[in-house]
């Protein structure tokens, strides 16, 4: 894939630590965007791997890749047990005189599960000031943020090798070429259904 994207680009590219440290931040960036998961010892672990994707991609070795998102599964465990937690017995005084910044993309990575719970105790209940604003009632709100954040989870744990496999390589691609995208052979085949509008099969859909 590496090699294909290379040399069919309409611009020459070289693999080298330049590229390599660029898709390094894209592909963080796209896994937590927030920085709502990942610990700053974390980030520093993943550092070494930053000037090392070039070589990585030429020997066709994806460590780098599954072992940074093996710790974000498992940072997102240690958050969903919070959330559960956190909602179970649910006490959100709003006259309390404090301030969440929902713009996380610039904040600094958490440096201990204890400030991740900080974190995450003013999202929640950021969340749940909006949707009682909206009119819901309290136990609607708890109810609503409990099956949200259940979904979630379910939805990450329907998340595949390949997926992953086509999350890196677009880190890839958006080094190369931001209209380039990969996509893993199941997305291609629904890529495709929506561009013709044509389902080959027996007609039967299965929806959840």
């Amino acid at each position: 894939m590496a090699q294909v994207l290379l040399v069919y680009n309409y611009r020459i590219f070289c693999l080298n630590d330049s590229l390599s440290s660029k898709m390094y931040d894209n592909y963080l960036n796209d896994i937590d965007r927030g920085k709502l998961y990942f610990l700053s010892s974390d980030v520093q672990y993943f550092e070494k791997y930053r000037t090392q994707l070039d070589e990585a991609l030429n020997n066709g070795n994806l460590t780098a890749a599954y072992e940074i998102y093996n710790t974000f599964r498992k940072r997102y465990r240690e958050r969903s047990d919070f959330i559960t937690k956190l909602l179970a017995e649910p006490k959100f005084d709003f006259s309390v005189d404090e301030s969440f910044n929902t713009d996380r993309e610039k904040a600094a990575w958490a440096k201990s599960n204890e400030d991740l719970n900080e974190i995450w105790r003013k999202l929640i209940k950021n969340e749940a000031l909006e949707l009682k604003l909206s009119g819901k009632a309290d136990t609607a709100v708890v109810t609503l943020l409990r099956d949200r954040y259940k979904n979630r989870e379910r939805n990450l744990g329907r998340f595949r090798s390949e997926q992953v496999f086509q999350m890196y390589m677009n880190a890839f691609c958006e080094v190369l070429d931001p209209h380039t995208r990969y996509f893993s052979p199941t997305d291609s085949d629904r890529f495709k259904q929506d561009m013709y509008q044509a389902l080959d099969g027996i007609g039967a859909v299965l929806r959840e």
